[in-house]
């Protein structure tokens, strides 16, 4: 897949749904046991109303899709926090 211009390929990583700020929150402090403080405030110039990745090109053409859900992901981010702790 790599033709004469480009010495390589972007793929686009993701399950190619998009999650809110808030449910990102309400699953982050399940999986951490904190509690995480926020303050709601008006969208800055320039903000995205939404952003995802649209992993379409990573199934093609490297057969790679996402298997875990945004709990799992935040999971398994939390326990590898904890776990790379130098004490």
């Amino acid at each position: 897949f790599l033709n004469n211009k480009n010495i390589f390929e972007v793929f686009n990583i993701g399950t190619g749904y998009g999650v809110s700020v808030f449910e990102f929150l309400k699953i982050f402090e399940e999986v951490s046991g904190l509690k995480v403080p926020f303050k709601v405030s008006s969208r800055r110039l320039g903000d995205s109303s939404c952003c995802y990745a649209d992993p379409s090109k990573a199934k093609k053409f490297l057969n790679w899709e996402a298997k875990r859900d945004l709990k799992e992901m935040c999971l398994s981010a939390w326990s590898f926090s904890n776990s790379s702790k130098i004490i």
